[in-house]
């Protein structure tokens, strides 16, 4: 069994799954789900899967948004902070077919980083025993989520057309833990981000957000990108591919669970 005794350092310097990741697996809880209600919002619903991550501009504590830390143990915690901070919820998704969208978007969003955490960063990534360089596998761990995005990219809907149903996608959302003119803001930033063209070349940037201007990481980085195809098949020869997909499939099957769990609660 792993143990956290095994790991250098804290976890809070992980990054979780990035936004086309998150409307990839969101796109295909919804499927899973049928739901009708929710794809009616199909904005509301893509805008929730990226919602907790509005942190990123507004510098709030992760667990403002996540409702819970990154020492987190089980999938499910994040869902049950979400409607323990904010009960009224349960009222709000069933009398406002936008919320109700938003927030099984949301729960995903939610599902998806824990089943990392817990099914992959923490077993692999932040076992030192496997990757001894904690710098080398916080970098590897995100070359792996950008080829995950990649991947995302090629298998989900059409970008334009997802940016089409953004446009006003906050329309009629009704929570109370995210202020309405953040939540507008937001939903423009990520109109914007999801048009940009996907570049290797941003793993330097999500490198330089986790170590500011450590040279070491940099070098790090630039190695790995200067034998890109190599060096992710060394990757997934520690963390195999089909891992990847179990993750995936837990992510997805835990979403569908979560959602009909606490979208038809009390």
């Amino acid at each position: 069994m792993f143990s956290i005794r095994k790991c250098v350092g804290k976890v809070e310097s992980l990054k979780m799954p990035n936004l086309c990741t998150h409307f990839n697996f969101g796109l295909k809880t919804m499927a899973a789900l049928q739901d009708p209600s929710i794809g009616a919002y199909l904005g509301s619903f893509l805008l929730g899967c990226t919602a907790p991550d509005v942190r990123a501009v507004t510098k709030w504590r992760r667990d403002h948004t996540h409702f819970a830390t990154l020492e987190v143990d089980r999938i499910g915690v994040g869902t049950e902070g979400l409607f323990g901070h904010n009960p009224d919820l349960y009222q709000e998704v069933k009398r406002t077919g936008a919320t109700r969208s938003f927030i099984a978007g949301y729960i995903s969003h939610l599902t998806t980083d824990e089943a990392w955490i817990t099914q992959i960063y923490r077993p692999y990534f932040g076992d030192r025993e496997k990757f001894p360089n904690g710098i080398e596998a916080n970098v590897w761990d995100r070359a792996v989520q950008l080829d995950m995005e990649r991947e995302s990219i090629d298998q989900m809907m059409n970008v334009d057309d997802i940016i089409e149903a953004l446009q006003d996608a906050d329309r009629g959302v009704g929570i109370g833990f995210i202020d309405a003119k953040i939540l507008r803001n937001w939903n423009d930033w990520v109109a914007d981000f999801i048009g940009r063209p996907f570049k290797w070349d941003r793993l330097y940037f999500l490198v330089k957000r986790m170590y500011r201007e450590d040279e070491e990481a940099q070098l790090v980085a630039n190695n790995f990108l200067s034998s890109l195809y190599p060096n992710l098949n060394k990757v997934y020869r520690k963390v195999p591919r089909s891992l990847i997909k179990d993750f995936e499939s837990m992510a997805v099957c835990e979403s569908t669970r979560l959602i009909r769990e606490h979208l038809d609660g009390p």
